[in-house]
């Protein structure tokens, strides 16, 4: 009888722990998010991923995905003009190209994260240039403003 428990204590183990499948990872943060759309679960700071790749596209898993900006909290009908920022993040110069915009009375200013003003200047074309090559590595936020109110704000990333 001892032959035989010692065999189940062997293999026991090897039955069931074979089907224990769990990932485990060193990450430096991580949550979850819900919404109306659905529920993600993210970490930051995963060193390791996988792709696959289909007909319909393509998923990274466990890779940070590039950044994006968002609009941030303002109506949509308040910006009347197509905005492009490029690059994103930045190193020495953001270019902004104003499409559709009137100019009168319209300027940007360029706040740190702590809503410090950095840049400010009233927008004479639709191409404009800020030199971002003095400013430190953060976040910082562009506002457009006409007749001293925000039309649109953008998060820039200060590389």
């Amino acid at each position: 009888m001892r032959t035989k428990s010692q065999i189940l204590l062997v293999f026991l183990p090897l039955l069931f722990g074979g089907n224990l499948i769990a990932q485990s990872n060193t990450v430096s943060a991580g949550g979850e998010a819900s919404g109306g759309g659905g529920t993600v679960s993210f970490t930051v700071g995963q060193i390791d991923y996988t792709s696959q790749s289909g007909s319909s596209g393509s998923v990274h898993q466990g890779v940070q995905q590039p950044l994006e900006f968002f609009n941030l909290t303002i109506a949509e009908n308040e910006l009347d003009f197509t905005v492009q920022l490029f690059p994103n993040p930045v190193v020495a110069q953001l270019h902004v190209d104003l499409s559709g915009a009137s100019l009168d009375r319209l300027s940007y200013n360029l706040t740190d994260a702590t809503g410090r003003l950095v840049a400010a200047q009233k927008i004479e074309t639709e191409q404009i240039n800020i030199d971002m090559t003095e400013l430190s590595r953060a976040n910082y936020f562009l506002n457009f403003t006409k007749n001293g109110k925000i039309v649109g704000s953008y998060q820039i990333i200060k590389n």
